[in-house]
């Protein structure tokens, strides 16, 4: 007797990237009951849970874990297949959310991007080992559905992209007077739209915060003419370092924001260095602090971590002149879903 799986009906909304997944999840859901589904993104050697249903493993929506050690990775590298029927008899050591039921079996397939890159997994985690629950035809059924999701993220996703380049062209309005740049009103309508892609998409991204070291002295000494000037040659040593993709704003005084898209966090480091040649060889000093959006869970929460990181540098760099680059501290919310 043939083995058949029951159609997709709920895929028939696929307008978005998020409403795909959350169709996908839904489906898998009532097709291998008591089992979390999730749709993940990889980035910056973290998975995160882009999209998850309601389940008992504590494996929900927003979670972020390390890519390294989880069961996606070694099914991506190969070192255990795309099925395993029982965790516990396959040598691979307890595995779960703490304070929630252990991980029993696992099933996982890999979505790519349409040139072939790792996007991430769809994967589920059963609370008991496979048995004749799971439909022979369920690996197939899933790669089925990670093209589909492929399709779908990279019209979407192109489409988000086209929104940002329009939404910033309309903040080229909202620019600060003294230099020119995005103004704190400005930066915050980016923020909200920029919240919601992340969300989304969970592309990796940063937030750096800037802040001007010593301009009470120059405007004592000098003038606040002469500390206008510094504040005019930072604001053009941050839009020549900057991409032209990236925004970067006056948020108020001699304080500055910059939203870093599409870039993974060594990237950023990259820039950092770089920034503070720059400002060196400018004679800019300044005090930065940073944090990816992975890192920190939104690109509110980001902002926040980046401002602390960024007063963490000003008080280590108050008996100094330069630059001093504090890097985002680790933020995980962790789960071990992978041996060691």
């Amino acid at each position: 007797m043939t083995e058949t799986i029951p159609a997709p009906t709920a895929l028939s909304a696929l307008a978005t990237f998020d409403a795909a997944s959350a169709a996908v999840v839904t489906y898998l859901d009532s097709v291998v009951p008591a089992t979390a589904w999730a749709v993940t993104r990889v980035v910056d050697d973290n998975q995160i849970y882009l999209r998850a249903n309601d389940n008992a493993l504590g494996i929900d929506t927003g979670l972020v874990v390390g890519w390294g050690p989880s069961l996606c990775r070694k099914m991506i590298d190969g070192e255990i297949p795309s099925v395993v029927a029982d965790i516990e008899q396959s040598g691979l050591p307890p595995i779960g959310v703490p304070g929630h039921d252990p991980v029993r079996s696992y099933i996982g397939v890999p979505i790519r991007r349409a040139d072939g890159s790792l996007f991430g997994t769809m994967c589920g985690y059963g609370s008991r080992p496979h048995s004749e629950d799971l439909p022979a035809a369920m690996p197939a059924l899933l790669e089925l559905l990670s093209g589909l999701l492929t399709t779908v993220y990279e019209t979407d996703h192109a489409r988000a992209n086209a929104e940002r380049s329009a939404e910033l062209a309309r903040h080229d309005a909202e620019t600060d007077p003294l230099t020119g740049l995005v103004n704190r009103r400005g930066w915050n309508r980016v923020l909200e739209p920029e919240g919601v892609r992340w969300k989304t998409f969970a592309d990796p991204g940063a937030v750096i915060v800037v802040d001007l070291d010593g301009m009470k002295q120059v405007n004592d000494l000098h003038g606040h003419a002469a500390g206008d000037r510094v504040i005019r040659r930072a604001a053009d040593l941050l839009r020549e370092w900057a991409h032209d993709a990236d925004v970067v704003a006056r948020l108020g005084g001699d304080e500055f924001g910059i939203l870093v898209f599409d870039r993974p966090s060594s990237d950023v480091e990259i820039m950092l260095d770089d920034l503070s040649s720059s400002a060196a060889r400018a004679h800019v000093p300044m005090s930065v602090g940073w944090s990816t959006l992975t890192e920190a869970g939104s690109i509110e929460a980001s902002w926040s971590v980046a401002d602390e990181n960024m007063y963490v540098s000003k008080r280590r760099s108050a008996t100094r002149s330069g630059v001093d680059i504090h890097p985002t501290p680790g933020r995980h919310q962790r789960a071990h879903l992978g041996g060691r």
